[in-house]
């Protein structure tokens, strides 16, 4: 199996998101599976490939003086698990999932909720990919 790096296709967001979402998949792939990773993707059996699509960070709560009290963090990503020897797409859909954090916190807080998210979209897509095994 390859997990190529994500592609990213945002405009915004932590500069690492692409290899925190990967980093996320193969671990997921690698502490639940007995599959060998290989780093060529022509080679591979099965590839997963990844597109972050979308990533936003907006205010969710406002406070009576135009303030923002609670922000959060959305991402959207495109995965598309095809298996080589059969020579069939077994998954391909996108998932999103949001994360809230405290504007006070500034970028740090910023890039734990978008981390929090790449990580939740992992597992739902490490799930949808391996639940037709």
């Amino acid at each position: 199996m390859a997990i190529p790096l994500a592609a990213d296709q945002s405009s915004g967001g932590p500069a690492t998101m692409d290899q925190e979402l990967t980093d996320f998949l193969f671990d997921r792939f690698v502490q639940q599976t007995r599959l060998d990773f290989v780093e060529d993707e022509a080679s591979a059996d099965a590839v997963l490939l990844t597109t972050i699509e979308r990533y936003s960070n907006r205010p969710t709560a406002v406070t009576g003086n135009e303030v923002a009290a609670l922000n959060s963090v959305s991402i959207s990503v495109r995965a598309v698990y095809t298996d080589r020897v059969e020579d069939v797409e077994q998954l391909a859909r996108s998932f999103s999932f949001t994360v809230e954090y405290d504007p006070a916190e500034g970028l740090d807080g910023e890039t734990e909720a978008a981390r929090a998210v790449l990580e939740q979209i992992a597992e739902e897509i490490f799930i949808a990919s391996a639940s037709d095994w």
